[in-house]
């Protein structure tokens, strides 16, 4: 047993102390963590929907309309459990790099809605809690992370506009995040183009996979030579200008 400890201490501890130390990883752990009070609610309601697998209750809800009501708030909790994630993770990972993570996580947010298929009906167009809710949590992964360290990059650079000091705070971030948030929104609608899939075309894994490209690049080249990242933002906007 000692030896076994020993081994455990000798290999995986230094592991286990570079993935504590990841400014990523620590970021999805954070921001997945603000939608447990959404999953926790919803999984009480869920069970208590399903009538705690007794096919009387279960009924009986049903007839007096309790069923109908109950899946509603589920709907309404673990189907915002995507929307949650997005925006937590870049807000938490904007905190990590040193940046705004509000208007981080706002830019993230509409980088995923721009990135979820959309339901067409004679009332509308709408967004499917299916991919708003845990079916689209990777695909909000990758894109709260590319987003922020695209973002984090413009901010450190400089590439902004700059307002007088006398400016509120909230109006000075505002308008400093609009370069970055341009390019970042063109860059998901340029995905979107790239696929070239129609509203109800894209599933979320596939999408997800798709973008696999963007955050590998990103970690890549990012902490490489300025000429590196140049070339790359570069890329970016060609191509999202090309789609």
């Amino acid at each position: 047993m000692k030896k076994v400890t020993e081994l455990l201490e000798r290999y995986l501890m230094p592991i286990g102390a570079k993935l504590a130390a990841n400014k990523a990883l620590n970021a999805v752990r954070d921001g997945i963590a603000y939608a447990m009070p959404l999953v926790i609610v919803g999984s009480l309601t869920m069970l208590i929907a399903n009538g705690f697998s007794i096919d009387a209750f279960k009924t009986w809800l049903i007839d007096n309309g309790s069923f109908d009501w109950l899946v509603k708030i589920t709907n309404g909790t673990f189907g915002l459990m995507g929307v949650v994630a997005v925006f937590g993770i870049a807000y938490r990972y904007a905190q990590e790099l040193k940046v705004d993570g509000v208007s981080s996580g706002i830019i993230a947010l509409s980088g995923y809605v721009i990135s979820t298929p959309t339901i067409m009906a004679k009332a509308g167009e709408g967004f499917p809690l299916t991919y708003m809710g845990a079916s689209g949590l990777f695909a909000a992964i990758l894109i709260a992370l590319v987003s922020t360290k695209i973002f984090a990059w413009f901010m450190k650079k400089d590439i902004r506009i700059k307002m007088p000091d006398g400016v509120p705070p909230a109006v000075a971030n505002s308008f400093a995040a609009l370069i970055p948030g341009a390019v970042i929104v063109l860059l998901w609608g340029g995905n979107l183009c790239r696929l070239g899939c129609n509203a109800n075309g894209i599933n979320s894994w596939y999408l997800a996979i798709s973008f696999g490209w963007t955050i590998v690049s990103v970690r890549r080249l990012i902490g490489r030579c300025d000429c590196c990242v140049n070339h790359y933002i570069a890329v970016l906007v060609y191509r999202g200008a090309r789609w």
